[in-house]
């Protein structure tokens, strides 16, 4: 397969010879227009070998009126493309297309409607603010600022068009508005997605579409219904992972699985970026799977590290042949096992292990099946990861008793819960159950646990005197209260 065959069996869920890459990055401000633009990119892709390239859009949308009040987006009209200012970005794109090649999949950046509006009123930058204009006037006044909102939608469905006719293979669409404190649902719903679906299904008739749902804390299921061959999202800083886009999209491609502005890819090693990769294709599965990052990378990262997440993924790519099956497998040769049922040891074992699940135990007297990867755990016993009933992994700590409740001590507790969780996941305990349900930080921090931002086991909350029963993940969602005994209560932890 080349690239662009690749993309699009993986859009429609076919088997690929190798899981499609996705990674992209402002380009210093002296390097972002023109032919020096176009260098940028030609040498963002030899040196980091993406399966796709982005072309960064830094020409943002401009207004020939005047707003200062709501009823001035009224005299907004929508423009054509050909002679605008948007005849720059259009040359680029044919520059980036001849330089590449046409077996290269290219997607055009088209920044979404509210945040072209704010860039047109506001100026870059500044849509994360919530008192920005066109956040402050689409509440006072939404009728008279939909007239506008409509206005630009009708460009930027042109420039979708325009952008596949200039040599791109598709759009990358960054939607923004939906973040959990801008507006509430009904104001979004009532006059932001209708014009937004207005504007992909235009660019869905034209290329491939990816919707790229823009910026922290998004309420995911808003963008149900938004047409688009893929999903991207901040799976890092909201508390909708890859399963949950699964769900809410499951006729869409999903886009992403590492973090962008910190973590593995932009700290980890080699080995743990390796280890990262084949974590998103263990939870998401290999099929209509891009992997890629939440948003746009820093500046200033190296694109060796890109290079290496390429390479991560088609090394796991190869493990699985051409079977289009990308789900992690692994087995651990001359093992001793404790299975906790017997009191002696299985000797000389393999375990085998697939999509996270233990698959099998067995004497190890064979070969390895295929398309495992094998990991020799000679001299090593393995055992079920353990069930603490008791722990306080987080509570009032010294520095409180002593100088009371204050940011700067409930910052050091919270860090004290996060070391401590690395500590039980560090000796075997995978599943706590914490007493301290008074305490301020215990459920943030049970959260950021049981939505895997942290390494550390799953959490279970007992309910003290004050404080509502719970249960998590991993736990039976009988809650405490009704389980009679302390000695029931353990029961309910063994799986």
């Amino acid at each position: 397969m080349n690239k662009i065959e690749r993309l699009r069996a993986a859009l429609a869920g076919e088997p690929v010879d190798c899981i499609p890459c996705g990674f992209w990055s402002h380009f210093p401000e002296e390097m972002q227009f023109g032919e020096k633009s176009v260098r940028m990119h030609e040498q963002f892709y030899n040196d980091t070998d993406i399966d796709i390239l982005k072309v960064m859009n830094e020409h943002l949308y401009r207004l020939d009126v005047t707003v200062e009040r709501p009823e001035d987006w009224q005299r907004i009209q929508p423009f054509s493309i050909a002679g605008s200012f948007y005849e720059d970005y259009l040359d680029e794109i044919r520059s980036v297309r001849s330089l590449v090649g046409q077996d290269v999949p290219i997607l055009a950046t088209i920044h979404g409607l509210l945040v072209s509006a704010c860039h047109a009123t506001d100026g870059p930058n500044q849509f994360t603010r919530l008192d920005n204009l066109i956040t402050r006037h689409l509440k006072e006044d939404p009728e008279a600022v939909c007239k506008g909102l409509e206005a630009i939608a009708e460009t930027l469905g042109e420039l979708c068009e325009a952008s596949v006719d200039a040599g791109a293979d598709g759009i990358y669409y960054a939607a923004l508005g939906g973040e959990e404190q801008r507006f509430d649902r009904k104001l979004f719903e009532t006059y932001v997605k209708p014009l937004e679906t207005r504007i992909l299904e235009r660019a869905c008739r034209k290329g491939i579409t990816v919707l790229h749902i823009c910026k922290d804390h998004v309420r995911l299921p808003m963008y149900v219904g938004y047409p688009a061959d893929a999903v991207n999202w901040a799976i890092h800083e909201c508390g909708y992972g890859l399963k949950d886009g699964r769900e809410l999209f499951p006729d869409m491609a999903l886009l992403g699985g590492f973090d962008d502005r910190s973590g593995i890819l932009v700290e980890g090693s080699r080995d743990e970026i390796r280890d990262e990769a084949a974590r998103i294709i263990g939870e998401a599965g290999g099929r209509r799977l891009i992997i890629g990052a939440d948003c746009t990378l820093p500046t200033e990262l190296s694109h060796n590290r890109i290079k290496e997440a390429v390479a991560a993924v088609r090394e796991l790519s190869a493990m699985q042949g051409e079977k289009g099956d990308y789900t992690m497998k692994i087995t651990f040769i001359h093992a001793n096992v404790f299975d906790g049922k017997s009191a002696e040891l299985l000797k000389d074992q393999a375990v085998s292990i697939a999509d996270g699940k233990i698959e099998s135990v067995r004497p190890c007297d064979g070969e390895p099946q295929e398309g495992y990867e094998v990991i020799d755990a000679s001299g090593m016993t393995m055992l079920p990861g353990l069930v603490d009933c008791h722990a306080n992994i987080v509570g009032l700590i010294t520095r409180e008793q002593q100088y009371g409740v204050t940011p700067k001590t409930i910052a050091s507790s919270t860090l004290r819960g996060v070391k401590e969780g690395e500590n039980c996941i560090n000796h075997g305990v995978t599943t706590i159950r914490v007493d301290t349900a008074g305490h301020h930080g215990t459920y943030a921090l049970r959260d950021v646990f049981n939505e895997g931002c942290s390494q550390a086991p799953t959490w279970s909350c007992r309910a003290g005197r004050s404080a509502q029963p719970v249960a998590t993940a991993g736990i039976s969602a009988t809650m405490w209260p009704t389980v009679p005994g302390r000695s029931a209560e353990r029961s309910e932890m063994r799986f």
